[in-house]
């Protein structure tokens, strides 16, 4: 039995899985073909079918599904695997060589029931950001307890490649069928192959480089239902949790609140309407906080407004955050002048930033029509 299952979901994305395979699933096969398999669950039409099978190296276990939607394919392909720990991960990751040999270090120890897997990717702002798990305390032994309750503004696994798992086929298909239709079914999928006292191990270093898109996959209604959906299973599952699944339903809430606001200013495109900014307000009012106040009342706003208290409520977020150790430096006077000097530099960037991005949606578009 190999050590590790690499299982990759793709729905008519043959280029994204050849950029993958030429940038990491042929080093892995080369370098670990004795502990590794990799396995490619294909939804494609004929055509893209064809041309996938056509260039995928002959190493990769690959599957044709008939089944459609994506948590189908998710249940196929992890019902194929057959190794010690399963990575789940998207045909268009950016995995970085490094952290990828720093976690088979700890497949081939075999003594954590979870790796988590640090995720590098550039904040706002395109400054460089490491999701490394600081909440957890790494002086002691981790569990999945720790991962749950540490931070109630985290749900694991809800990035696809986020952690390598001891793989238990007992539940993957019951789990599904619950959900079969839920844009993360792997998150209770992942959390029914483990207890609260499974252990938990975190890899030293970045192992996916996320690569933020300007496009948005799936309407922003289905992914906050559906995020509900999977926190409610996770509370059936843990008891423990249930304290903070209102916590967490409200952390999608606000990215949701985020998200549309990204999509007025320009740095977003995804499907919206009056109908959908309707139903997140509804969501949003039903499970008021402070945190989601701001954003809320940017739906509230016409548009023109909204964009331009969005970005200057970011700005001075940034500005806060990154710029208060340069202006603490003056007094008076100037350290008002720096705090200025700073606000328009990051107000300037934030709107070559959503040139860029409008560029690229317009491309999107285009071939769209």
């Amino acid at each position: 039995m190999k050590k590790l299952s690499i299982c990759i979901p793709t729905y008519n994305r043959a280029q994204q899985l050849s950029e993958l395979q030429a940038n990491f699933l042929t080093q892995a096969l080369d370098q670990y073909q004795e502990h590794i398999d990799v396995i490619v669950m294909d939804q494609s039409n004929d055509r893209v079918s064809t041309t996938i099978q056509q260039s995928l190296d002959s190493r990769v276990i690959y599957y044709r599904n008939s089944e459609k939607g994506y948590a189908a394919n998710i249940n196929a392909l992890l019902n194929q695997a057959n190794s010690s720990y399963i990575w789940l991960i998207s045909d268009d990751d950016h995995i970085v060589w490094s952290g990828f040999e720093a976690a088979m270090l700890e497949v081939l120890k075999n003594e954590s029931d979870c790796i988590m897997l640090p995720i590098s990717s550039l904040g706002m702002f395109d400054d460089p950001i490491t999701e490394n798990y600081d909440f957890l305390d790494r002086t002691k032994q981790l569990t999945v307890k720790d991962l749950l309750l540490s931070d109630t503004g985290h749900l694991p696994f809800l990035l696809l490649s986020e952690a390598m798992v001891r793989l238990h086929k007992d539940d993957i298909s019951s789990t599904y069928i619950k959900i079969s239709s839920n844009i993360f079914v792997q998150v209770p999928i992942l959390f029914s192959m483990l207890s609260l006292g499974s252990s938990v191990c975190i890899v030293s270093e970045p192992v996916v480089n996320y690569v933020n898109d300007v496009a948005m996959q799936w309407p922003i209604i289905k992914a906050i239902d559906d995020r509900f959906a999977v926190i409610d299973m996770v509370s059936e599952q843990f008891p423990a949790f249930k304290a903070h699944r209102y916590a967490r339903a409200r952390a999608a809430l606000v990215l949701g609140l985020c998200h549309c606001a990204e999509r007025d200013a320009g740095l977003l495109y995804m499907p919206h309407s009056k109908k959908t900014a309707l139903a997140l307000a509804k969501r949003a009012i039903a499970r008021l906080h402070l945190n989601s106040l701001p954003f809320l009342t940017l739906l509230a706003l016409p548009k023109a407004l909204s964009v331009l208290l969005y970005k200057t409520l970011i700005t001075i977020a940034y500005v806060k955050q990154h710029s208060g150790g340069k202006v603490k430096q003056h007094s008076g006077g100037k350290s008002f002048d720096a705090k200025l000097l700073a606000f328009k530099d990051t107000y300037k960037r934030l709107n070559q930033k959503i040139a860029r991005h409008q560029a690229q949606i317009l491309a999107l578009r285009s071939t769209q029509s």
